[in-house]
């Protein structure tokens, strides 16, 4: 057998394994069911990876989740190490709740705000700005709660950005 071989088989159960801690675990559906991301999105659309990772503990993208092979080779990852694991998810998480992952790009997030700091400095109510920009957000959520707490978090920002630019 290929050393290739060996690793995949190796890299197969160490993500085997994970899917099934968090399948299995209430506090991880939970967080599926609160990010509004069913966990079949999981099966089918995120690796875990043993990497070399350096100082790293852990990353993630869209579709992987690398944890640094210095610590998931040890015998006690599974038990003691899933806390990488959950703080990574969130990341997939997030960016699975998201449709296309445009709002998840900081440079859109700042566009927003300094568009609603204009609106604000041009005296419109919280109300007024919200209908205009309620909308567009929300047209790129699944759960509309999300955008609401997306559309608030660039509102204050952008209230303290208004207050600086007077």
């Amino acid at each position: 057998m290929n050393w290739f071989k060996i690793s995949e088989k190796i890299d197969a159960d160490f993500n085997n394994n994970i899917k099934n801690i968090l399948k299995n675990d209430p506090f991880v559906q939970n967080i599926f069911k609160l990010y509004d991301v069913p966990m079949e999105t999981m099966e089918n659309g995120l690796v875990f990876i043993k990497s070399k990772l350096g100082k790293k503990y852990a990353k993630s993208n869209g579709k992987e989740i690398h944890i640094n092979e210095l610590i998931a080779n040890n015998e006690e990852f599974l038990k003691t190490g899933i806390h990488f694991i959950i703080h990574e998810l969130c990341h997939w998480l997030t960016r699975q709740r998201e449709k296309d992952g445009y709002l998840l790009d900081p440079e859109e997030g700042e566009a927003f705000t300094l568009g609603i700091s204009w609106e604000i400095k041009n005296g419109k109510s919280m109300e007024e700005i919200a209908s205009v920009y309620l909308p567009i957000l929300s047209s790129h959520f699944k759960n509309k709660v999300n955008a609401k707490s997306l559309f608030k978090r660039f509102y204050e920002n952008a209230l303290k950005i208004a207050d600086k630019l007077k």
